[in-house]
């Protein structure tokens, strides 16, 4: 009996050793896969933002990337502007038409040149020492052409009032034929040294398409002030718009003087 409990005895530490033991190489495999696992993940994270990570997006590159001008051909085109009023001198004017005749109203203190053969007749005149302020005082008009008149209205400002204020009496005294109510009344040109200001104006229309007729065909006024006097030169149209009148007006437009 004793030596059967002695073997029993022996073969159950045997035992229990052998589980101690396969616990302790178990503790070890799991251990050093946690340090392996740790050492992989480090590596992992000292990878360069610029390299992909496996099994994850490709990530962008920081680098400065070079945006090269675009060509010509790539550029976006500018809005179209309005049609500039080109600056003609007299002497150039006079060559283009073989020699130009001058105007001289010394009524109201101006003068200007004008293709050969023009004349020019009176059509407005008004007197009445109590007439408004806005009433036209003197207009002349072009004769001898067909499709277009080049008129020349004249007004007093004896309060000498600078251009931005006279178009602002005349538009509170509904006297200027604007395209629009809000229109802004600063100069955009010069005739004779003075601002100005040129538009195109079609009170029967509104103004729907600059340079076209509807109802009635297109003025093209420009205002300015000099002195005591207040002015208006208009290109007033029978029919549409067409470069060469055009031309022409802003030729004369150019060689106003003042007396």
């Amino acid at each position: 009996m004793e030596k059967e409990e002695a073997s029993l005895k022996k073969e159950s530490n045997t035992r229990r050793l052998l589980v101690i033991a396969g616990l302790v190489i178990t503790g070890l495999l799991i251990g050093g896969g946690l340090v392996f696992a740790g050492f992989k993940l480090a590596e992992q994270r000292r990878v360069p933002q610029t390299e992909p990570v496996p099994g994850g997006p490709t990530p962008t590159p920081t680098v400065p990337v070079a945006v090269s001008s675009p060509t010509p051909t790539e550029a976006t085109p500018a809005a179209e502007a309005p049609t500039p009023t080109p600056t003609i001198s007299p002497t150039t004017a006079e060559s283009a038409f073989g020699g130009w005749e001058t105007y001289t109203n010394a009524d109201y203190g101006y003068q200007f040149k004008h293709p050969q053969g023009w004349t020019f007749t009176v059509d407005i005149l008004n007197e009445d020492p109590s007439a408004a302020l806005y009433v036209i005082r003197q207009g002349i008009k072009s004769n001898n052409v067909d499709d277009y008149h080049i008129l020349v209205h004249a007004w007093d400002n004896p309060e000498k009032l600078t251009l931005s204020e006279w178009l602002q009496f005349m538009k509170d005294s509904n006297a200027l034929p604007l395209p629009v109510e809000d229109m802004d009344l600063t100069s955009n040109t010069k005739v004779g040294g003075e601002e100005a200001l040129q538009f195109w104006s079609d009170p029967l229309s509104g103004g729907k398409e600059p340079g076209k007729c509807h109802q009635a065909c297109p003025v093209l006024s420009v205002y300015f002030v000099h002195g005591d006097k207040a002015y208006a030169a208009e290109l007033q149209y029978l029919r549409e718009f067409d470069e060469e009148s055009f031309v022409t007006f802003t030729q004369v437009l150019s060689t106003f003087e003042f007396l």
